[in-house]
């Protein structure tokens, strides 16, 4: 092998590695490593049906803050969906109780970059954020 040639797949071998590195950190920051353990995280045995913050304009508008931070990037602005499930549909508005949207947000979805926020954001924030989502759904966001 002479010594350009052995230059050139030294060449390309950085390259991979450093493409490689970035696929890693591109999966990592949608939150596809450190899903599986997350996704064990406890949820209260006795949830409640519905938020208990139906009607808080403030809890509202706290929630929509954090909505805009860390959901509008996959969700979109007003929930109609991109990278993420349209929250709007109205096949999965129908059937998605307060206590599933809860339980979504809470523990992730599998096999999706949905990852868990129950550790980060915990039940209360969660439960504002499902009394802002059903505003969304309603198109009063």
């Amino acid at each position: 092998m002479k010594g350009a040639e052995l230059k050139l797949r030294i060449g390309r071998f950085r390259m991979h590695r450093r493409l490689l590195i970035f696929a890693v950190i591109i999966l990592a920051s949608c939150g596809v490593f450190g899903y599986l353990p997350l996704m064990t995280q406890p949820v209260r045995a006795q949830q409640p049906e519905t938020s208990p913050y139906v009607g808080d304009e403030e809890a509202i508008k706290e929630a929509e803050d954090l909505y805009i931070q860390i959901c509008s990037h996959c969700h979109g602005m007003k929930g109609e969906g991109g990278i993420g499930t349209s929250l709007n549909d109205s096949r999965w508005v129908k059937v998605s109780t307060d206590k599933a949207i809860f339980g979504v947000i809470a523990r992730g979805r599998k096999n999706t970059t949905m990852t868990p926020y129950l550790e980060a954001l915990g039940e209360d924030m969660i439960w504002k954020m499902v009394v802002f989502m059903r505003k969304l759904q309603e198109g009063g966001a």
